[in-house]
């Protein structure tokens, strides 16, 4: 398991507060790799193992859907298309902006395969 405890002279309280008595906390280790190289993650001072241990499990959890996703960056074009498909754009933005932004893609090659409606949203 990930999570260690650990002597303390000096507890603190769940408020804040140092108890000034020696006590036992818990520390949360985690080892994983992330883009073929290994890291760490640790956390430290939980004040009861229940505690450690949810968010271990978060943690893990968390790190997990990192790992899933492929890459961290979404492409340009993926987003241009995201942004400009998406009805709000025009209400948030304005037409004009909105079709600017079109011309744009449409400059760069994004929009081969995709109708460009006259409201200035993408027909995909």
């Amino acid at each position: 398991m990930s999570i260690r405890k650990r002597l303390v002279k000096n507890k603190h309280l769940p408020n804040g507060l140092r108890s000034g008595k020696e006590g036992i906390v818990y520390d949360v280790f985690l080892k994983f790799k992330q883009n073929n190289e290994y890291r760490s993650y640790c956390k430290r001072g939980f004040l009861s193992k229940p505690e450690a241990t949810e968010h271990d499990n978060s943690m893990k959890i968390e790190l997990l859907k990192r790992a899933q996703k492929k890459d961290g960056y979404q492409k340009l074009e993926d987003y241009l298309l995201q942004w400009l498909a998406d009805g709000q754009a025009v209400d948030r933005w304005g037409l004009n902006t909105v079709m600017g932004y079109q011309n744009i893609v449409r400059k760069q090659g994004f929009l081969k395969t995709h109708t460009v409606l006259d409201k200035g949203c993408i027909l995909l």
